[in-house]
């Protein structure tokens, strides 16, 4: 018994011979309901036509405990010998018997001259970006050379345009005074046109260069200035930051000499209703203030009714 994958990947159980067209794949998986007495064996698997002749031979490894890999042009190799499972190539002959061409060689296992480490990986990764991009900066650059227009476009994220220039870059007008429009662009002095060099032919060949490299750099930085802005902007907004300015102030001025109350206090007593929803705390400082008048009231009081009793004394005698 034995499980066949079809074409819609669906395990099909079938028993005998199964037949499978020229140039067609098909995943047969077997269970071999069989212990085995060693720890690694080797098996020989065998592909026959209708004449019970051999067409392909390949020799698979079995291994407990273990899961091993026979695919295409590589020898077997299980997950405890080699976890990347790289492939090794077997010899032509083994190749030749198991039925695989050297001239239809499609699948191949990649070679690489470097160690399978991940921040390897990631830099090898990064400078090929690097690299791709400068060569994209240098196909503009050259083009730059040609079309003014494609050496110009986009070079305004990388510099100030218009901008003020020394002198001409043009041989015929570089003794001539520099002259510009309304919008701050140089112009050509005769044609009264935009149609000179803003940048010499080195300075814009090197921009080009490491147009595609620096250009996200620096979208990505007005990104994150632009957050950083949007992120204060709301903090300045925010109640929150508001009370605690508030809250400082009011333990700043709490701090001041006590004769000072009075007269401030008919002003904190209009902002009383505001400051009582912005911050629990001034309700303690306005109920001081009130015990304080409170006080200075009894203490006028009392002082007038003494000066009365004097003044009374004084008419009596």
């Amino acid at each position: 018994m034995s499980d066949l994958m079809n074409d819609k990947n669906k395990p099909v159980i079938m028993a005998g011979p199964v037949l499978i067209p020229p140039r067609h794949t098909r995943t047969l998986k077997l269970e071999l309901p069989v212990e085995i007495p060693v720890d690694v064996a080797q098996c020989s698997v065998s592909l026959v036509n209708d004449e019970e002749k051999s067409v392909a031979v390949r020799e698979v490894s079995v291994k407990k405990g273990d899961r091993c890999f026979c695919v295409w042009h590589c020898d077997c190799v299980c997950l405890s010998d080699d976890p990347r499972l790289l492939c090794r190539e077997m010899a032509e002959a083994r190749q030749s018997a198991a039925g695989l061409s050297n001239r239809d060689r499609i699948r191949h296992a990649r070679s690489a001259c470097y160690k399978d480490v991940v921040t390897l990986n990631i830099f090898i990764i990064f400078t090929g970006v690097i690299v791709a991009l400068l060569l994209l900066g240098c196909v503009k650059a050259i083009l730059g050379l040609i079309f003014s227009c494609i050496g110009l476009w986009g070079l305004d994220q990388m510099v100030q345009i218009p901008r003020k220039i020394d002198h001409y870059y043009e041989k015929s007008l570089k003794c001539r005074p520099v002259e510009y429009d309304q919008d701050g662009y140089p112009i050509h002095p005769d044609s009264k046109q935009r149609t000179v060099r803003m940048l010499s032919r080195s300075v814009e060949f090197i921009l080009n260069v490491i147009f595609f490299v620096s250009v996200p750099c620096i979208i990505i930085c007005d990104a994150i200035k632009e957050m950083i802005s949007r992120c204060r902007n709301q903090c300045t907004q925010n109640p929150c930051c508001m009370t605690t300015s508030k809250s400082e102030s009011k333990k700043c001025f709490s701090s001041q000499d006590m004769q000072m109350r009075p007269l401030l206090r008919s002003d904190r007593h209009m902002d009383s209703a505001t400051h009582r929803e912005l911050d629990d705390s001034c309700v303690d400082s306005e109920q001081d203030d009130t015990d304080y008048v409170l006080t200075q009231m009894q203490k006028s009081r009392e002082s007038l009714s003494v000066c009365g009793v004097l003044y009374h004394a004084v008419i009596n005698a």
